[in-house]
């Protein structure tokens, strides 16, 4: 398609946070899941929903008495998206 193209659209957005620290977590974990829906009363010239879920775990190795102890970062994530109403691609 050449020209402009005029996305518009609402978002829902739920988090779940436990960890140490919110900058540089080194224990714990995060979910988000993030909904999206495009065009319909929100005008646009294309009709999509986009939902998708993060997860991240955090770990620190070795043992307590230690001063600087190794991490893991263990992170997975996964979306879906699907036209509706006029929109064919």
């Amino acid at each position: 398609q050449e020209g402009r193209t005029n996305l518009s659209g609402m978002t829902l957005d739920f988090q779940f946070r436990d960890v140490d620290q919110t900058l540089n977590a080194r224990s714990g974990s995060t979910v988000n899941f993030r909904n999206a829906v495009y065009g319909g009363v929100a005008g646009g010239d294309y009709d999509f929903v986009k939902s998708s879920v993060d997860a991240d775990w955090f770990w620190l190795l070795g043992g307590s008495e230690e001063d600087v102890r190794p991490g893991f970062h263990l992170a997975l994530g996964a979306g879906v998206s699907d036209n509706y109403g006029d929109t064919r691609e």
